[in-house]
């Protein structure tokens, strides 16, 4: 076998491994703290993870010379199209949410970060703004992330994502 080959599909495997590393990250933090973003981050992984075994099954059709089933191509486009839909919805569901925390923290929470130098010389620290916005009205979005979040707690049953609960 050509050092090419053994190469990628070495690649090819950790590319896999850490996706489903990242899928279980993902399912655990949803599980902890039932928020959208990490179940909308789960499901672009999952779709991911789908288009990558259809990616190798139409590349195993191309290897035997065999012709892939036409209804390969537009399954996994659809599953790659999802993959970046949930992927840049979640991602923007966690920026929000993290950018509204952020907001309502006061500034003596944040620790102050000091240099190795001078112990006691203040080097960096992070500013928040004063007040949080006054928006009385939620967008759109934030209506929509809302009504998933809910709809994915009563999807998943209260005893399967409160597994790391103390009893």
């Amino acid at each position: 076998m050509k050092p090419i080959l053994i190469l990628s599909d070495f690649i090819q495997a950790v590319s896999f491994a850490s996706a489903v590393v990242l899928l279980v990250l993902q399912i655990r933090a949803f599980r902890r703290h039932s928020h959208l973003s990490f179940a909308l981050l789960s499901v672009s992984t999952v779709c991911a993870l789908l288009y990558f075994a259809i990616a190798e099954i139409m590349g195993l059709f191309a290897y035997k010379a065999l012709p892939a089933p036409v209804s390969l191509y537009p399954c996994g486009a659809t599953f790659l199209v999802f993959q970046i839909i949930f992927g840049m919805w979640g991602t923007i569901s966690l920026f929000r949410s993290y950018r509204r925390l952020s907001e309502t923290v006061p500034n003596r929470v944040i620790p102050t970060l000091q240099t190795d130098d001078a112990p006691n010389t203040e080097a960096l620290q992070a500013a928040l703004p004063s007040t949080p916005p006054n928006r009385p009205n939620p967008t759109l979005l934030e209506r929509l992330n809302d009504v998933l979040r809910l709809w994915f707690q009563r999807l998943v049953p209260a005893c399967c994502w409160r597994w790391d609960s103390p009893s």
